[in-house]
């Protein structure tokens, strides 16, 4: 039971969880009893020792929030800022709502950006395996025939011999210390710098940055939409953003604001957000819809993202189809040139 009780909940386990507590906030309805009476329907037993832990702490007399932390192990960082945040307006349920909406429409973007990479990672994962079949099966033989026979090596074979000897070996060993290091990274610089970092790699880090200066926007338009004050805000919202970077620049815009700083200007002056940002930020301020210019943010920096994801489907595909085609394409010249010298010889 205590392995169940540790295990983190899947996404779909969260947005019930959250839904279940935004159904609860906006029909004004007792939570620890509600959540209670929901963890006799729930489906997953996860999710349903999750429900009553909450509810629980709540009988013991805990607020919402400190309810929901305690279950840092279960939850992801921004189920539990989503609550904090929608925790500080006057319509709980409404608010939370909202943001379980967002979050939503944020797991089918983060679709669209996978199904943009997924399949040339696969098709290149084929690739290198037939490579590797290659490369221990049927170049060793055609090494040993160009020997048996004393044949002269061509530069295609001698190349081949020498990517199957040396180079696949290479590549396979660059790949693994790639992937330690994205494993290991964030703890060793941090997950400020980490996100930093992503949002360079050419071509695909600002799909995270726009992502991430998207959800900012929209969060923060829903608390200001719900009364919120713009310090605890833009506070709350670092709380509920997954892009590291983009949060820790929300804390300095909350400190600027604390200070009596505009929002524009400190905007421009953290450099961390893109300065199109800026002119619908001022239009927001100077006429009292800042949410609204918040929400056009949003739209613009997701469609963004929609256009960079559509792009790399249809550009990457025929990408990794001709390097495939070209490299197989020297590999099998490696392979024939000695066999047909071979014919020709014994022809001759």
């Amino acid at each position: 039971m205590r392995v169940c009780e540790m295990r983190r909940l899947s996404d779909d386990d969260v947005e019930q969880l959250a839904g279940h507590l935004a159904e609860l906030g906006k029909a004004q309805l007792s939570l620890p009893d509600g959540l209670e009476a929901a963890a006799e329907d729930a489906r997953s037993q996860n999710l349903a020792s999750t429900l009553r832990a909450i509810s629980l702490s709540m009988k013991q007399g805990k607020p919402l929030v400190d309810a929901i932390a305690e279950q840092d192990k279960r939850l992801p960082v921004y189920m539990r800022g989503y609550v904090m945040a929608a925790a500080q307006t006057t319509d709980f349920g409404g608010a939370l709502w909202q943001l379980l909406e967002y979050r939503r429409n944020r797991r089918e973007l983060r679709r669209a950006i996978w199904s943009a990479v997924a399949y040339p990672i696969v098709l290149m994962a084929i690739a290198l395996s037939l490579f590797l079949m290659l490369a221990l099966f049927v170049v060793p033989a055609n090494k040993a025939l160009i020997k048996e026979f004393d044949l002269d090596v061509s530069w295609e074979s001698a190349w081949l011999y020498w990517f199957c000897d040396v180079g696949l070996w290479v590549l396979f060993a660059l790949l693994a210390v790639a992937a330690i290091f994205v494993f290991i990274a964030p703890s060793i610089i941090g997950q400020v710098r980490w996100a930093r970092w992503k949002s360079r790699v050419p071509v695909f880090g600002c799909l995270s940055y726009w992502s991430g200066v998207a959800e900012f926007s929209r969060l923060l338009a829903v608390l200001l939409d719900h009364r919120v004050p713009l310090p605890e805000a833009l506070t709350s919202v670092a709380g509920g953003t997954s892009n590291a970077d983009v949060a820790e620049a929300s804390r300095r815009l909350a400190d600027a604001a604390r200070q009596g700083h505009r929002l524009v200007e400190t905007i421009k002056s953290t450099g961390r957000f893109p300065p199109s940002m800026a002119p619908f930020v001022n239009w927001g301020e100077q006429s009292g819809c800042l949410p609204d210019g918040l929400r056009a943010i949003a739209e613009m920096f997701d469609e963004r993202v929609r256009i960079r994801s559509l792009m790399l489907q249809s550009i990457l595909p025929p990408l990794f189809f001709l390097f495939v085609a070209v490299f197989g394409g020297f590999m099998i010249a490696g392979l024939l040139v000695p066999m047909v010298e071979l014919i020709s010889s014994l022809s001759g």
